[in-house]
């Protein structure tokens, strides 16, 4: 059975300027920034060659290098618009709210022409700090392209988010099924709910079917879409959940995406055999307020508050850094036959037992071999339907430091190729991990330190 749940919305976190040349890949981005490193090494002291060096660099997805190159030759004392951009979005990236928050007021009060960059990377600010109500300070025409200064707006002087712990501050959740993805359950309105768990989706998903008897307050907006597996769209509406709780925890004022019905009826008849109905997904949203832990081997999520020490896995665990591009996106560094990617890490993908999704664009850089092309049934924007697909074996396949994964299978076809390099995040998007991958490990994502745990 094909299972496809991919990211929500993909909107930037800031706009950067990207290059329109058709024939965009990472071997040609390389070549470019070999090109631009000489000039930027003949003329240090020039803000413009650093830039367009620190830009390309960041389009590759070396955030680290990129931030070093351009802080070398940025002066707050003579700043540069575009660089204070970059610079933002880099800390952003990071998690560094607070310093990109800064950086792109600066650019609002010293630069008006570049007003819509810097709301841009305030709104994401915002939304990721939960800051909702300084929303109100940005102006309608940055909306994100994806509605959340609307949704946050929606919140007047309510704070969302907000945690009510039981007892203990640890909760353990067991996973009401395992296979083909983890479901687990949460009591709203005193009943008990159905939820995929997914790293793939931002905000928390809900079947549309269930607003009224779930009391959701809905969200007006305009023609709002998000980019699902396949590459199918799907208008996106936002609604605010007066609350959800989980065994030991109680979340408060939760945003909210209202899914398509059919979305949700097809992602359910994936667990038939377990006779389970879902409601919906919780998506980074709600992971993001904790240290999250999904614990495959023993069937369970454990949340715990942000900050606390991480105690469930030993010291036989691997430290992976990540960036958190969009809303969600959560980014790594990996390499798939000895050449290096940027990996979305999704959880909410299974299919078959493929560990790995690339786009057609890798897996020519990585001179991947085709095995099998057969066409499959799974999930789109509108429901059901036939999606192509491209098999084959790595021989090698590293995320960070994680030991190597030897003849992994996985598949292309089905990657979203405007995934690939979305202009409005602005890097290369080469390689997708799933729940195939993940649920061989003990895996915590601190969003505090910027790092996912494996063991």
């Amino acid at each position: 059975m094909l299972i496809l749940v991919f990211a929500s919305a993909c909107a930037p976190n800031n706009k950067t300027e990207v290059s329109k040349a058709v024939d965009r890949n990472r071997e040609n981005y390389i070549k470019q920034a070999e090109d631009l490193r000489g000039k930027y090494e003949q003329n240090p002291g020039d803000i413009s060659a650093a830039f367009e060096y620190s830009k390309k660099l960041f389009q590759l997805g070396d955030f680290s290098k990129s931030q070093e190159v351009i802080k070398q030759s940025h002066s707050e004392n003579k700043p540069y618009a575009q660089a204070l951009c970059l610079l933002a979005q880099l800390e952003y990236l990071n998690g560094n709210y607070a310093e990109a928050e800064r950086l792109n007021s600066v650019v609002l009060e010293q630069f008006p022409a570049f007003r819509e960059n810097a709301e841009y990377g305030l709104g994401y600010v915002y939304y990721q700090t939960n800051q909702y109500a300084k929303s109100h300070n940005l102006s309608a025409s940055s909306d994100l392209g994806s509605g959340i200064i609307a949704m946050m707006q929606a919140f007047d002087s309510a704070d969302p988010y907000r945690l009510e712990w039981v007892e203990s501050e640890r909760v353990v959740i067991p996973f009401l099924a395992a296979e083909p993805l983890p479901v687990i359950q949460a009591e709203i309105k005193g009943k008990l709910y159905n939820f995929l768990i997914d790293t793939g989706a931002g905000d928390t998903f809900i079947d549309e079917k269930l607003v009224e008897e779930l009391e959701i307050k809905t969200i007006e907006m305009s023609g709002i879409e998000g980019t699902f597996a396949g590459g199918a769209t799907a208008e996106i509406k936002y609604g605010i959940l007066d609350s959800i709780a989980f065994d030991g925890v109680k979340i408060n004022k939760v945003p909210v995406i209202l899914h398509s019905s059919n979305i949700m009826k097809a992602l359910s008849a994936i667990h038939k055999k377990n006779d389970i109905t879902l409601a919906g997904i919780i998506g980074v949203g709600i992971f993001k307020q904790f240290l999250t832990t999904m614990d495959y081997p023993e069937n369970r999520l454990i949340l715990c508050p942000r900050g606390k020490e991480n105690t469930v896995t030993n010291s036989g665990s691997t430290e992976v850094p990540f960036v958190m591009g969009a809303t969600h996106l959560l980014i790594s560094k990996g390499e798939v036959n000895g050449k290096q990617v940027t990996v979305f890490v999704d959880s909410g993908l299974a299919i078959d037992e493929k560990a790995i999704l690339l786009p057609k664009e890798t897996v020519k850089y990585s001179e991947i071999k085709i095995t099998k092309k057969r066409f499959g049934l799974g999930t789109t924007g509108a429901g059901l339907g036939i999606v192509r697909m491209l098999h084959f074996d790595l021989d090698r396949f590293t995320l960070g430091s994680v030991p190597i994964t030897e003849k992994i299978s996985g598949l292309s076809g089905i990657f979203p190729e405007s995934l690939y390099f979305e202009e409005e995040i602005g890097f290369f998007i080469d390689s997708l991990i799933s729940h195939n991958y993940l649920k061989n490990y003990r895996w915590t994502i601190d969003f505090d330190s910027m790092k996912m745990t494996f063991n």
